[in-house]
Order: structure tokens, then C-alpha cells, then sequence
């Protein structure tokens, strides 16, 4: 309702009087009441939440903060108005809400659960979940950026310690799967050797035995031969039934051959007696501690063991082993389990090469394995021209169950222990060089002295 009032009037010496409307303002009173009405019930609900409401401008500046900053990063609400965001933001969060906040402002679109860090008053760095929405004025202008932030600092604490104990557990799973699979090798290992050195202590008496008689019968059979000898040339006409004895034995061709055979079972009891040194240096039962080792013996006694694998076999060729040893000291080493090492490497550059024969890539297949003193170190290269080995599997080739042979063909622990060996046990690093179609190189490098 609108009530006007006017009066015109003159004075004495008729000067007018202004015309006076009056007009009753209780509507636009009752509406700016409402206003304010509504504006304390929002700051009520803004500041009885426990988020924290903010509003900056397009430059990022703080125009209004809700009293709950000062209960979360203990800042005194005014000494941050007018302050930038950047100043409190994290360094690693600032690139990621510069491109957020152009976004909305290109799009519009609301960001919701934002996580950053701020810094608070104290100086330490408090995580944030922020969700960020422009603000317009009655012409759809943007005119600034409002949010809440809410205080997530005990979640992410929580979430980090998690993610450490998890982390931890999972470091703990793995260091007792590698020591239960090198215990179970270790045994296999003890209980190989115990089998090997049993196997070679067995062996050797007989043909230490046979090895020291042949000398002997050596001895005894040119004696015979001589005494025949004499026999023929004192009695050069023997009676009819001597002569048909002699033919009948064909004592020309005893008194030849007879040297051949007992040279030539020499020859295997040496051989012999080569395989049962080679197998008790492959066991090193003698050597299970800590001390010096000539690593060209133990690489030779790994192929004694291996030679069946080496040769010739149905239309596959024999592996060609080209051996450059250079001129190295002796290692302070645990002999057997270098040995072990040894046995191994060679025996997958054995199964590579096979696999390569077979899907016809390696005609001629060889394995180089080379030794060389570098300063205070020893370096034993082992290499095959084999296929290779793609760059996907070269990456896990020492994580233990890992193969990349055909299920069944295969453990994954062969590398991963031989790895422990070198690296753990010696201190020193294996490392593996290899392409699709350049082979394999497997490098050990020792040092000489612990």
C-alpha cells in the first residue's frame, strides 16, 4: 500500500514551498529485513558445518573464509583475506589447481574431492578435500570461486600408515618366500652333494683300484710279449700241435692288440677317475665355508656335469663351448654355491639354444664363457648366440618365480637364487645383455678379497 501526501504552499513574499510526496516504505523494509533474515541464516549454516566455506577471486585471492580456517590450520581469519591461495598451497598441488581452476572457469563445471595439501600455522602441511563452483552476478558473469574444504589430515595419515604397513607386509612376504625357496635349494643342494660326494667317494676306490693295477698289467703283458718274443726266435719251428695252438690264438695279433686294450682302459679309468674329481669339485662338501677358490676349476667341473648336454643329439649339432680363460687369481668365494651359479647360467644357455635349434634360428649353436681381472674385481662372462631375450622379460629375469620357459619346463628360481648368490652372499653383480636375435650375455663380477 502507497500513501502520497502533497502540500504546495507560498509565504509572505510568496516564495514556494517545495511539493512534499510521501510515500509508505513497509514493504521495501520488510524485504531488506527478509534479506538479512536469510543472509544470517546462511552464515549460521556456513559456520556451524564443519567444512570450511571460502570464496576468492578469478586471481585466487580470498574474499571471504568461513571461522572454521582458524579451528582447522589455526589462522587467524584476517591475516588471510586478501592473500592468495598459492601461498598456502603444497608446491607438488599448485600446477594441478591452476589447470583445475581454468577449467571451471572455461567450463563450469563443478570439481568435487580435490585433494591438496595446505599449510597450516605451524608450519606442517594438512591434506584438504576441496570442491570448487563459480560464482555469478545477475548478468551470468563470473565473478569468483566458492567451495568447502573439508579436513581429511587423519585419513590420509591413516591411508599413509596403511600403505606402510601394507608395503612392509608385502616386503616381509617376499624376503620369507626367498629364504623358504633358498632354504628348500640349499637343502636340495646339501642333500645333491651329500648324493654326489657319497656317489664319488664310492667310485673312486674301485678305480683308484683298476687305475693302480693297469700299471701292472701294462708291466706283465709286455713282459709276456717279450718272453713270447724270445720263444719264437729261440724256437723258430714249434711242433705241429704248438703251431695249431698259435694259429688258433693268432699270436701275432695278441702280442699287438694286447698293448692297445690295456692303454686304452687306462685311458677310461682316467677319464673316470677326471668325473669323479669333477663331481666331488662340483659338491665342494670340503669347501661349504668361506675361503679361496680357483673359479676356472669350478666352471670346468659344471661342464664335466653338463658334457651329455653338450654333445650331438639326433639332428641337433654339438654345442661348440669356446672357454677364454684370462689370467685370474684366486676368490675369496663359497665355492659351491658359485658352482651352483655356474650350473645354472650355462644350463639355460644350454635349454636357449636348444629352443633356438628347434625353431631353426641357430644352426651353429656355441657358448663363449670368458674370464678377465678388472682392478680389485674378477669378471666371468657366459654367453650363447642363442634367439634372445625380448626386453618385457629381461626386466623380471631375477624375480623369483619367473620363466620364461614353457609351464612345466621351468621353476623361476634358477636366476633369482643364482642373484641372491652373487649379489647377497658375494657382494658382487649379475647382470644380464641381451636382444631378440643377439643372444644372451650373463656377467658376474666378484670381488677377489672380502
Amino acid at each position: 500500500m502507497t500513501t502520497s501526501l502533497s502540500i504546495s504552499t507560498s509565504n509572505e513574499n510568496q516564495t514556494p514551498l517545495h511539493l512534499v510526496n510521501v510515500e509508505d516504505l513497509r514493504e521495501l523494509n520488510q524485504a531488506k529485513a527478509q534479506v538479512e533474515k536469510s543472509h544470517a541464516r546462511f552464515r549460521e549454516i556456513i559456520e556451524s558445518v564443519s567444512d570450511i566455506y571460502f570464496i576468492h577471486d578469478l586471481a585466487g585471492h580470498f574474499t571471504y573464509l568461513a571461522p572454521q580456517v582458524t579451528k582447522v590450520l589455526s589462522y587467524p581469519i584476517e591475516s588471510l583475506l586478501g592473500h592468495s591461495l598459492e601461498e598456502i598451497t603444497h608446491p607438488d598441488h599448485l600446477a594441478p589447481i591452476e589447470t583445475m581452476i581454468k577449467q571451471l572457469i572455461e567450463t563450469r563445471i563443478p570439481h568435487d574431492n580435490i585433494e591438496m595439501r595446505v599449510r597450516h600455522a605451524n608450519g606442517n602441511w594438512v591434506w584438504l578435500s576441496v570442491s570448487h563452483s563459480v560464482m555469478v552476478d545477475e548478468t551470468d558473469t563470473i565473478i569468483g570461486i566458492q567451495g568447502f574444504a573439508r579436513n581429511i589430515n587423519d585419513r590420509k595419515i591413516a591411508e599413509q600408515n596403511l600403505q606402510a604397513r601394507t608395503e612392509h607386509l608385502e616386503q616381509t612376504l617376499q624376503e620369507l618366500q626367498r629364504t623358504q625357496t633358498q632354504m628348500i635349494q640349499s637343502e636340495k643342494m646339501s642333500s645333491l652333494g651329500q648324493l654326489v660326494a657319497g656317489i664319488a667317494h664310492e667310485i673312486n676306490n674301485p678305480v683308484n683300484f683298476i687305475h693302480g693295477n693297469l700299471t701292472y698289467s701294462d708291466q706283465y703283458s709286455q713282459d709276456l710279449i717279450r718272453i713270447i718274443t724270445a720263444y719264437q726266435a729261440e724256437f723258430p719251428e714249434p711242433s705241429a700241435a704248438l703251431q695249431e695252438m698259435i694259429d688258433d690264438i693268432d699270436v701275432d695279433y695278441l702280442m699287438m692288440d694286447l698293448p692297445k686294450l690295456v692303454n686304452s682302459m687306462k685311458v677310461g679309468a682316467d677319464r673316470i677317475r677326471e668325473i669323479v674329481l669333477s663331481l666331488r669339485n662340483f659338491s665342494r662338501l670340503d669347501e661349504a665355508e668361506f675361503k679361496v677358490a680357483n673359479l676356472h676349476s669350478g666352471i670346468d667341473s659344471t661342464l664335466m656335469i653338463l658334457q651329455h648336454r653338450l654333445k650331438a643329439k639326433d639332428a641337433q649339432p654339438e654345442i661348440v663351448m669356446n672357454l677364454d680363460y684370462g689370467d685370474i687369481p684366486k676368490v675369496e668365494c663359497y665355492a659351491g654355491q658359485l658352482n651352483q651359479v655356474f650350473m645354472n647360467i650355462i644350463a639355460n644357455a644350454i635349454d636357449a639354444l636348444e629352443e633356438s635349434f628347434t625353431n631353426g634360428h641357430v644352426p651353429n649353436p656355441e657358448i663363449t664363457i670368458q674370464t678377465l681381472k678388472q682392478d680389485d674385481r674378477v669378471i666371468i662372462s657366459i654367453m650363447d648366440n642363442g634367439l634372445g631375450i625380448a626386453p618385457e622379460q629381461l626386466s623380471r629375469l631375477f624375480d623369483p618365480f619367473y620363466t620364461t620357459k614353457p609351464v612345466g619346463q621351468g621353476t623361476g628360481m634358477g636366476l633369482s637364487i643364482s642373484y641372491q648368490i652373487v649379489v647377497d652372499r658375494h657382494s658382487g653383480t649379475l647382470d644380464c645383455i641381451s636382444a631378440i636375435g643377439s643372444g644372451t650375455k650373463f656377467v658376474i663380477t666378484l670381488p677377489i678379497k672380502h
